[in-house]
């Protein structure tokens, strides 16, 4: 459930380059950067909605259950999942993302469970 933010493709072929990494913008290439998970369910679910493609769907369910997983009771998670003091610092625009996520998702499962 925990996604790369970072994947190369070839413009003319679109065939991956290399290996997808983790994120320039995390703690580190294997950490789980916080607003990436909000912006995979986010899109996931959408492109699910425009495609009706499954695998979106179950794409998009596994990146919500994760996040779940790993915020705490007010669902705000750190700015990167791994993040530990003195840098653990709540990433509220990434509530804010994986909020209309859940609603999205929501909507696309039928399950109240994800708002």
């Amino acid at each position: 459930g925990s996604t790369a933010h970072l994947c190369v493709f070839d413009p003319k072929t679109g065939k991956l380059q290399s290996p997808c990494t983790g994120t320039p913008q995390g703690l580190s290439a294997n950490s789980t950067w916080a607003r990436g998970q909000g912006w995979g369910i986010y899109g996931f679910t959408m492109a699910y909605r425009y495609t009706q493609d499954e695998s979106y769907l179950d794409y998009a369910t596994s990146v919500a259950n994760y996040y779940l997983n790993h915020t705490g009771s007010d669902n705000v998670p750190l700015w990167d999942f791994d993040a530990v003091a003195p840098q653990n610092y709540k990433d509220t625009s990434s509530a804010a993302i994986t909020a209309a996520g859940l609603l999205e998702l929501s909507r696309a499962t039928g399950d109240t469970h994800w708002h």
